[in-house]
């Protein structure tokens, strides 16, 4: 058994409120509406191979003031909804999540926590797509944190909205566009032309703008061609092709079940 530093250093809120300190353990620390930050402690795992942690792994004694000095990470999965149903993403691989709440919890809580958290802080922002939430404008308010979206910009009109607001509350916001779908229906222009509206910002950042391999050769070319224009990194991912045909049979069972937006 190996002891994991991110349990001083990671906070994970689930879409109903409660605090963990990895995906992978199940032991619940807290809720968004009491946690404390003294309720962070070192938490012993198994989980050699994990990707995200084996960088925290240690096995020798622990200078706890020394890892605290690191920024906390945040993780906030502020919907579990997204209109697509990629064979990339876990979001399609359980029915009973298809037609999940858009607003699991008030935008307020979010910000009510962060306002409470004293540690600077890198605050990621995940879904499903999280910007299908109208109201995630409201989450960038003047803040020492910084915040980082992942998003495929697929509701420009909302996308539109948090630029607005970073700017006008001068937020730093790390910004990666993440393409994980093969929709034919995708609006190519709408992504182009929001990911050009946040780079008018100065305050945003877009390092890479993060895609996932299917071999479709056409659409890689193009994403490369337009990325090298706006003079952005690209980050190929590679597919783990074991669980495509799997995911893909479940999606024609669960795509009939999905509420349209």
């Amino acid at each position: 058994m190996i002891y994991c530093s991110s349990g001083f250093n990671r906070i994970v809120i689930r879409p109903n409120g409660e605090i963990y300190t990895c995906y992978s353990l199940n032991k619940c620390i807290g809720n968004i509406s009491t946690f404390k930050e003294n309720n962070l402690h070192v938490t012993q795992c198994d989980q050699k191979n994990c990707i995200v942690c084996d960088q925290n792994f240690i096995t020798t004694n622990q200078n706890k003031s020394r890892i605290q000095k690191r920024k906390l990470d945040i993780h906030i999965t502020v919907t579990e909804r997204c209109f697509h149903f990629c064979p990339y993403c876990t979001h399609s691989d359980y029915s009973q999540k298809v037609n999940s709440p858009i607003y699991p919890l008030p935008i307020q809580d979010y910000v009510n926590f962060l306002l409470n958290i004293k540690r600077k802080s890198t605050v990621i922002i995940m879904g499903g797509e999280p910007t299908i939430r109208k109201d995630l404008y409201q989450l960038f308010v003047p803040t020492r944190h910084t915040l980082m979206l992942f998003s495929s910009a697929l509701y420009f009109e909302n996308s539109i909205k948090i630029f607005k607001e970073v700017q006008k509350n001068n937020v730093k916001l790390i910004y990666i566009p993440a393409l994980h779908h093969t929709s034919k229906d995708f609006d190519w222009n709408i992504f182009w032309d929001t990911v050009k509206e946040a780079q008018k910002i100065p305050t945003i950042q877009i390092p890479r703008v993060k895609v996932v391999n299917y071999k479709l050769n056409n659409i890689l070319n193009d994403i490369r061609k337009q990325c090298q224009n706006l003079k952005l990194k690209i980050e190929i991912a590679s597919l783990d092709s074991s669980v495509v045909s799997d995911r893909i049979k479940q999606n024609k069972i669960n795509m009939p079940h999905f509420e349209k937006l």
